[in-house]
């Protein structure tokens, strides 16, 4: 007997269809899975507020119950609450609708608040009252918010980040800080923040043309050519300040250093 060897195994297309089917389920979950953003209570306590003040404004507009059933837009707004509130992932149109309403809900009053505290000297800064650390907190988590449903090439600066050096000046835990001279003026200088970084600031130039730079003690101290407490450092300012104009940011470090010799 003759074995016929191109015998030829009749393929199971059901089987292949329904393997076929398993493999896109799991490559559409792999895709939602890294496309599914994490919202925080209160993030989504800011979203909800947003898409229900648009469908407040879409009920405005529609007028008539029965003609909100049959808006599109309205039921993708009202899908997104829902989704919003019991965890789902927000994917494609609807992700795209949802930065919009975020947008426009608090984009431009969060960019006119931030270019407020951009536009103050760094004294003005420093003296930021407990009200408006507040609402810079509330700006900060809704940059974070807006972060989360742009784009990677879109996303922007946090203001929290921005202004968290001068908070850091605020502490007052070390007496001494580095600092370098050029003949009677000191043009650069290292304040400690706790036991491990310094910030670094250069005097010679006004405010927001350098900014500051946060480093390590260790490596950066020898940057500096000499060290001494606060109180002398304040005496070199007024010393200097009797013949010489101080800048903007000479008179910030003397007001920080004066708070910490207090």
């Amino acid at each position: 007997m003759r074995l016929n060897l191109l015998y030829k195994v009749k393929p199971n297309y059901l089987a292949l269809s329904h393997l076929m089917a398993c493999v896109n389920e799991l490559t559409y979950s792999l895709k939602e899975n890294r496309a599914k953003m994490k919202f925080t209570e209160k993030e989504k306590d800011y979203l909800i507020s947003a898409t229900e003040n648009r469908m407040r404004i879409l009920r405005k507009e529609i007028g008539h119950e029965n003609e909100l059933l049959y808006d599109k837009h309205y039921q993708k707004v009202k899908f997104i609450i829902d989704r919003i509130k019991f965890n789902e992932p927000i994917l494609g149109i609807y992700k795209s609708i949802l930065t919009g309403i975020v947008r426009e809900n608090y984009y431009y009053e969060v960019e006119d608040r931030k270019e407020f505290y951009f536009n103050k000297s760094d004294l003005e800064i420093l003296n930021i009252s407990e009200k408006e650390d507040s609402e810079i907190e509330v700006i900060t988590e809704i940059e974070v918010l807006l972060n989360k449903l742009l784009p990677r090439d879109k996303k922007e600066a946090l203001l929290g980040d921005y202004l968290k050096p001068y908070k850091e000046l605020k502490k007052l835990p070390f007496e001494k800080s580095f600092y370098s001279l050029s003949g009677e003026k000191i043009y650069k200088i290292g304040i400690p923040i706790d036991k491990k970084y310094l910030i670094n600031i250069e005097l010679d130039h006004d405010y927001k043309m350098f900014p500051f730079s946060k480093n390590e003690i260790l490596n950066w101290k020898r940057m500096f050519l000499s060290m001494g407490t606060n109180k002398d450092i304040v005496n070199l300012f007024n010393d200097y300040g009797k013949e010489n104009k101080l800048t903007t940011r000479m008179e910030f470090v003397r007001e920080i250093l004066k708070k910490r010799n207090s």
